[in-house]
C-alpha cells in the first residue's frame, strides 16, 4: 500500500507554496498514475 506523501504549506515571498515529500516507491506510483492524463490530482 502506498502512503500519501507528507505535505506542508508555507509562504515564500508572500506566495503560498505547497510541498510534498516523495520516496522512490511513492514517486513511481504517482507518476504512473498521473502522467498519462498530464493532470495532477
Amino acid at each position: 500500500m502506498i502512503r500519501r506523501p507528507p505535505a506542508g504549506s508555507r509562504r515564500y515571498r508572500a506566495w503560498p507554496v505547497e510541498t510534498f515529500v516523495y520516496d522512490e516507491q511513492s514517486l513511481v506510483h504517482y507518476l504512473a498514475k498521473e502522467l498519462p492524463s498530464r493532470r495532477p490530482s
